[in-house]
């Protein structure tokens, strides 16, 4: 008996962990946050890019990210873990091989595994 007091109580706390909107809130639960749009803006350049590739990532807030980069396989090809700070982030990727031309797709993903950020870019000979 006792453990089904305690997955009622389970159950309860997560519906109301679900429960975003006012109107179906008269408890007026806040445990969720609204989501926020972490990056406001991403430049990368040059594109088409050959040897070096900029990154530039403007923030609302501080969070570490992973920055992973896939060739036209699906392979993971540069990848590597960085904490931006709230306002404008700057690096740069190299060490390219020069005859690995074509499509690469550019992820910003935060540890949960949420992209936050997804480009497509050109690499050049």
């Amino acid at each position: 008996m006792d453990s089904k007091i305690s997955n009622n109580k389970w159950q309860e706390r997560i519906k109301r962990l679900m429960v975003t909107d006012t109107e179906e809130n008269p408890l007026n639960y806040n445990i969720i946050p609204k989501s926020v749009e972490m990056i406001e803006h991403v430049n990368l350049k040059p594109n088409p890019f050959s040897s070096v590739l900029n990154i530039e990532i403007s923030c609302q807030y501080s969070k570490q990210v992973i920055v992973r980069m896939f060739n036209e396989t699906g392979r993971i090809v540069k990848m590597f873990s960085w904490y931006l700070v709230k306002g404008i982030n700057v690096t740069s990727l190299n060490d390219f091989k020069k005859d690995n031309s074509g499509y690469y797709l550019l992820d910003v993903i935060d540890h949960e595994g949420t992209v936050l950020y997804s480009s497509r870019i050109e690499k050049e000979q």
